[in-house]
């Protein structure tokens, strides 16, 4: 599905897997810049590499803990 905002950036929780990661692929393939955020480096390099070879598109990473309000500030 074309939604016409490619170039676009979203930032994505929980990235690295489940719905967050289909949630990033499915942008990323509709032209979408994006950032991913979990708390794992290796699961964000992993979900990261995927993502690219699988749709070419640009996708940063972000290792942080949410659920802690002093990593959110």
């Amino acid at each position: 599905m074309d939604l016409k905002l490619s170039g676009k950036t979203a930032l994505i929780t929980g990235g690295s897997k489940g719905i967050g990661r289909a949630a990033a692929e499915i942008l990323a393939a509709e032209g979408w810049n994006v950032t991913i955020v979990s708390r794992s480096v290796y699961a964000l390099a992993a979900a990261k590499s995927a993502i690219v070879q699988k749709t070419n598109g640009r996708v940063d990473t972000v290792a942080a803990y949410l659920s802690d309000s002093s990593n959110v500030d």
